[in-house]
């Protein structure tokens, strides 16, 4: 406590505070605005080593160096100040002499006596030339205790003796060790770790030409003091470049000796006894959602995964195998979460497409050499890779369709026979889809279908179709006006069609609207109309447009929502994956 240092104030500081400072809580803030907020150690008698930290609410002070002290307590503020008053009463806090300039030689000698004053053998005895003058008194004090040490330039401190110096360590008891710990489990930051284990003191140190110095460490690192017949040198490293040379050191395998070298795993092994065992913390695994997973949705009812799309997961209710069910990522994770009996399973990430990839360039590749072969299409549409159109056709008897796609996201080919899945391959990767089919599409063989297998399927079309068809048809066997002609519309041979995502978007919805119009109108539609409801090209490819997510759809979004009823709007957004529009080329072609 009585030590000077220069993290607290000096001792004279605390003399003349309390001097004039009697009240005890104007003793203790000063004495707890005195400390600083540094680490410190000291060397006590016996090389004891002890330190100190200003906490806010006292003193901590410990024994041995931070890291591996042996013995801590946090002193009070109101204790530190009365343990300094102590000292002060028991004079044991002492201030340095404050050195006062002495007068100079010609003031020392300049005064003089009065007449009447008595003159003393040393007046005759002290003659004016013996006195040294200030050249005289130079020469004999030694230069090297005169003058502050000179900043060396490696001339006399060398890089080999602050390496040796560095190699040393903090010189503390298994600090070395501590040392090489840090550095080779890489810790942390290691001049902030070196700052702390070396702390504040020093040594006397013996260069190899056998000229003693001294080795000094603070906050700011290390100091290197040489003194020789040149006079006194001195070197300094911050810790960083301390550190950089321990890192050196032990590249060079030059840090331990080879008796520390054999000390070091049987010291490791010590310190790892004296930790507690660290609790391991295992990784909740949670089952991930895949393609023929069973999941249990509200009331515990049954479903089974037919295929998790981006936007959409569709599921078999097994209670009622013919009915499907599709619904939102976003709106099933939350009943996944809610029926315990799915263990926490949760969906899997959506996928991303790479349409820089060689296997999807060789993809695309393979499918536009197959369109321009087959249909003469030189400008394929690929900018949905979920769902492109390999083929359309019908059968023989004239009374069903075929139309086969392909999805390269999900590496599959499928087949529907009157807007309805047939057959349905999904191969393990890209690179086997590329192989195994579409370096060898052949139009035959994508719309091979068995005639006896279909007619004992029973077709279900899609609900959205048939509402519109049944409103159609509704219409048309309506009693009509006598002042209205009844048109039959023949479709142009070469219609406009749309070919950005939003002028499908586009299209769809003026149909929509124009068939509501009519629907409440009563009456056929005009040529016009005609025309307009012809437009209407399906949600095929347009899954965006029912995604919530989207921002760039965010408006399209809403308009079908206020445009469509609940039971429309759910129909529409299934038929995402089942409607597909087929070019005028391909259906002229066949």
């Amino acid at each position: 406590m009585k030590t000077e240092t220069s993290s607290r104030a000096a001792n004279a500081d605390y003399l003349a505070f309390y001097q004039k400072s009697p009240l005890s809580i104007d003793r203790l803030r000063f004495v707890r605005d005195s400390y600083k907020d540094i680490f410190t150690e000291l060397l006590l008698d016996g090389d004891t080593r002890v330190g100190f930290h200003r906490q806010e609410d006292g003193l901590l002070v410990w024994q041995g160096a931070y890291l591996t002290r042996s013995a801590e307590t946090l002193l009070p503020w109101r204790a530190v100040a009365n343990a300094l008053n102590d000292l002060i009463g028991q004079h044991e806090l002492t201030a340095a002499l404050d050195v006062k300039a002495l007068p100079q030689e010609n003031a020392q000698i300049s005064f003089a006596l009065p007449e009447d004053a008595p003159r003393g053998e040393e007046e005759t005895l002290l003659a004016d030339d013996e006195l040294r003058s200030e050249e005289k008194q130079e020469r004999a004090i030694p230069r090297a205790m005169e003058n502050a040490p000179i900043r060396d330039d490696g001339s006399h401190i060398t890089d080999e003796e602050v390496n040796l110096v560095v190699a040393d360590g903090s010189g503390f008891e298994k600090g070395k060790l501590r040392i090489y710990r840090h550095f080779t489990e890489k810790k942390g930051n290691n001049a902030e770790f070196l700052k702390k284990e070396y702390g504040y003191g020093g040594r006397t140190w013996y260069y190899q030409n056998g000229e003693n110095g001294w080795v000094g460490h603070s906050p700011a690192g290390l100091t290197l003091t040489k003194t020789c017949a040149d006079g006194r040198f001195e070197r300094k490293l911050k810790w960083k470049e301390t550190a950089q040379r321990i890192s050196y050191l032990l590249e060079m395998q030059h840090y331990l000796t080879p008796e520390e070298e054999k000390e070091y795993p049987v010291w490791l092994a010590q310190q790892q006894e004296k930790q507690p065992p660290r609790a391991v913390v295992v990784p909740e695994v949670k089952p991930v959602c895949t393609e023929g997973s069973v999941v249990y949705l509200e009331n515990g009812q049954p479903f089974t995964v037919e295929n998790i799309g981006k936007f959409d997961v569709h599921l078999r209710d097994e209670n009622f195998p013919l009915i499907s069910r599709a619904v939102s990522r976003e709106q099933l994770q939350p009943l996944l979460d809610a029926e315990p009996r799915n263990g926490g399973m949760v969906l899997p990430e959506v996928p991303q497409i790479d349409r820089d990839s060689n296997q999807m360039k060789q993809a695309l590749s393979y499918i536009a050499d197959y369109l321009r072969n087959e249909f003469d299409i030189t400008d394929a549409d690929f900018s949905d890779l979920t769902q492109i159109d390999l083929g359309y056709t019908i059968t023989e008897d004239e009374q069903h369709t075929i139309q086969v796609c392909a999805d390269l996201e999900r590496c599959t080919i499928s087949k529907l026979v009157d807007n309805t899945l047939y057959a349905q391959e999904t191969f393990a990767s890209l690179k086997a889809m590329n192989r195994d089919l579409l370096s060898s599409l052949e139009f035959d063989a994508l719309m091979e279908v068995d005639s006896n297998e279909i007619e004992e399927r029973e077709p279900t079309e899609s609900p959205f179709v048939a509402e519109v068809m049944a409103k159609v048809e509704r219409l048309s066997a309506a009693a009509e006006p006598a002042e209205y002609d009844l048109t039959n519309y023949v479709a142009p041979c070469e219609p406009t069609v749309p070919k950005g995502a939003k002028e499908k978007f586009a299209a769809n919805v003026a149909a929509i609207q124009t068939l509501k119009a009519v629907e409440q109108r009563g009456t056929p539609a005009t040529e016009a109309e005609q025309d307009v409801l012809a437009g209407y090209l399906g949600w095929g490819g347009l899954t965006d447009a029912f995604d919530p997510g989207k921002d760039n759809w965010h408006t399209e979004y809403e308009q079908l929502k206020v445009l469509l009823t609940e039971d429309e709007y759910t129909a529409a957004r299934e038929s995402t994956l089942t409607a597909f529009y087929t070019p005028p080329a391909v259906i002229h072609a066949i």
